[in-house]
């Protein structure tokens, strides 16, 4: 019995050395002065964070499985033998300040869905308020969606067929137009994109706006075009100038043959020019291209008071010292004189009494 025992465990060593089969206890293993953490079935560890779970010691793993060393991973330090070190306080800060000024970075894709909810905030409150040209234009052709198809509803509505709508919308410009059939352009408003001066399309301002009121041939029409550019001219100007302009141009001490310019910011800090002349209305919006700088905080009632406090403190004690300096200088002239007063008396009382003495003698 003891034999065939011995035999087949002779066998079954055999068997493990002829299939290269080792059996394995979890570690770290050389190989060649890199070492891998090979688990007891033989299976390495993989690529990524690591833990030894004998230690709790960090390493990071390359994607052949080896501990890397003497280099930084997600700013984490690896020694040389690999194991991680915590960040200091001094790289926590620096690496958070890397973060927000590359979060602060313009982007392509960022300033996009930026644009796209800005234009959205349009739609609601009815005016583009950014001052940044691709931001402002974005707003801003969301109101001519708006504006320009609701009149076109209305123009079907009133079966009126004398006025057209045209466009065009590619890389150099967006313009949406109604047409006047026979006239000419009644209604435009066009967003130039190219934003470098070098090229040949290239316009300094952001939007313009175009309006001939004399192309108006019935009161509806008047009505609806009109009330169309108020909207327009409000979306471009904001709410105080854009009503502003409006009531400037359709005010009844304007008529035919008048004409006028002026030079205006917009109620979010864009600079604007108005030309009316004979009846039509130009309006062109140059971007300012930056965040507009917050006007200084105005100085409170409370603290014009209490300035107004501490001053009239000041006066009152420079009176009362001014006035204490006064009587000072009154009670020592005074006793000044009491003690001169007193010693002439004395020095003349002395005299006689001497004087005295010697006609007696």
């Amino acid at each position: 019995m003891k034999k065939q025992v011995f035999t087949v465990s002779a066998l079954a060593a055999a068997l493990t050395l002829s299939t290269g089969f080792h059996a394995f206890a979890d570690g770290w293993v050389d190989e060649n002065g890199r070492k891998a953490y090979v688990y007891d079935n033989g299976t390495r560890a993989g690529f990524g964070w690591f833990k030894d779970p004998a230690t709790g010691l960090q390493y990071h793993l390359d994607y052949d499985g080896y501990a890397m060393t003497g280099t930084r991973v997600d700013g984490f330090w690896l020694d040389d033998d690999g194991v991680k070190h915590e960040k200091t306080e001094t790289e926590i800060a620096q690496e958070n300040a890397r973060k927000q000024e590359l979060a602060s970075r313009p982007s392509p894709a960022k300033e996009q869905a930026n644009a796209t909810q800005a234009a959205e905030l349009a739609k609601t409150t009815g005016i583009a308020a950014s001052t940044f040209r691709m931001v402002y234009q974005k707003e801003y052709k969301a109101l001519m969606d708006l504006y320009f198809i609701d009149t076109f509803d209305k123009l079907k509505a009133m079966e009126n067929t004398s006025i057209s709508r045209s466009g065009n919308d590619d890389f150099q410009e967006t313009t949406y137009v109604y047409n006047a059939d026979g006239k000419g352009r009644l209604i435009s408003s066009s967003l130039y994109k190219v934003t470098s001066n070098r090229n040949y399309y290239y316009k300094p301002y952001a939007l313009e706006l175009n309006f001939n009121r004399s192309y108006l041939s019935t009161a509806e029409e008047t009505e609806l075009f009109q009330e169309m550019f108020r909207k327009l001219v409000v979306g471009a100007l904001g709410e105080h100038q854009g009503g502003a302009v409006y009531d400037r141009c359709f005010s009844e001490q304007v008529g035919s043959g008048a004409s006028f310019d002026h030079n205006g910011t917009t109620d979010s800090g864009n600079s604007y020019v108005l030309n009316y002349q004979n009846d039509t209305i130009n309006v062109q919006v140059t971007c300012l291209e930056k965040v507009p700088e917050a006007p200084a905080p105005e100085e409170s009632t409370a603290d014009q008071t209490a300035e107004g406090n501490e001053e009239a403190s000041a006066e009152g004690a420079s009176e009362n010292t001014a006035q204490e300096t006064a009587e000072n200088a009154t009670q020592e002239t005074a006793e000044n004189t009491t003690q001169e007063a007193a010693e002439n008396a004395t020095q003349e009382t002395a005299e006689n009494t001497t004087q005295e003495a010697a006609e007696n003698e």
